[in-house]
């Protein structure tokens, strides 16, 4: 047997176990799907052509092998596996399909390899934690739209976003869902040019990154919750907007945000704090604001905010006409 066809094992509600013999190199779409009664299954390394689905819905798969040599994990292949709870994708992975991993409900951490350089939508929709370290803008594209609910994000070298047309935007936008309870950026020192940060989680985290835009504002973050440690940003725009009603800005270390244009920040109510492995390190915290800060409402704690520019008031009326 060298090939298992499309649904060739589907439904099949009794089996227990799967066997796959090391001459097959070929598994067709929803060979296996919802064998509703099996819970482990190794893939030879002698498969080198998988399709889309091949176990969805077995719901008690909880153990699986894949080879090392595998270049691809299709969409939908593990889709409603709920009690997988560990999985290891093997380095040589380069591409995770759309809903490869969706509703694996048990498995709560995943990390990626750092050849992949395509992960699809909703990869891993409904997972806990989801972490790359990556210097792919499409991988970093691939985690924020992979539907897990804590994401965290290191980068492996500086990135520059470069329109692939003449016609494209000079600017890349990621925008990050309300569904993200975590979202971390930690830069590892590194740069990230021409890119747009949106982040509509409840807690964002940015660490040693800097951040350049020739235009627009590299940071827009509504999260009730941000904490800011040693980054440097500067934009010809307003260069960070903190836009919840009530932000409780954490600080580590030393930030700067500097915008050529006049205004650097602009926020709503924001009470500002060290984070509390600042205060536990004894660690100096501020954020310096190179232009003018646009406030509607109230600045908490404003020590730990320093400006060189103004602080300007501004009406409710204003303040929606620049978000």
């Amino acid at each position: 047997v060298t090939s298992i066809e499309a649904s060739a094992f589907a439904y099949c509600s009794k089996a227990e176990s799967i066997t796959i013999p090391s001459s097959v190199t070929r598994i067709g779409a929803a060979a296996f799907k919802e064998c509703s009664k099996v819970t482990s299954v190794t893939i030879p390394s002698s498969v080198t052509d998988l399709e889309g689905g091949v176990f969805s819905g077995c719901k008690l798969l909880a153990n699986v092998t894949l080879p090392e040599g595998m270049d691809k994990i299709p969409g939908s292949m593990f889709y409603n596996c709920s009690e997988v709870r560990s999985f290891t994708i093997p380095a040589s992975v380069t591409s995770i399909g759309d809903y490869a991993f969706s509703r694996c409900f048990g498995l709560r951490t995943i990390s990626i390899p750092a050849g992949v350089t395509s992960i699809g939508k909703n990869a891993f929709d409904n997972i806990n934690t989801f972490g790359v370290y990556t210097d792919s803008l499409a991988v970093i594209e691939g985690a924020i739209n992979s539907g897990a609910k804590n994401i965290y994000i290191f980068l492996a070298d500086s990135i520059s976003y470069t329109p692939a047309s003449a016609k494209g935007s000079d600017r890349k936008e990621l925008n990050i869902d309300a569904r993200t309870e975590d979202f971390v950026l930690n830069g590892c020192g590194n740069s990230i040019d021409n890119v747009i940060i949106k982040s509509d989680a409840s807690r964002t985290v940015i660490n040693n990154i800097t951040f350049t835009s020739a235009a627009g504002t590299p940071l827009s973050i509504s999260s009730a919750a941000v904490q800011l440690g040693q980054i440097n940003a500067s934009s010809s725009g307003i260069t960070l907007m903190l836009t919840n009603d009530n932000c409780d800005l954490r600080l580590y270390g030393e930030s700067k945000i500097t915008s050529t244009s006049g205004n650097g920040l602009l926020c709503r109510n924001v009470t500002a704090s060290k984070s509390d492995e600042a205060v536990e390190k004894g660690v100096y915290s501020e954020l310096e604001v190179n232009g003018n800060i646009l406030k509607c409402g109230q600045i908490t704690n404003d020590s730990y905010i320093k400006c060189n520019g103004s602080i300007i008031d501004i009406s409710e009326d204003d303040y929606a006409k620049y978000v």
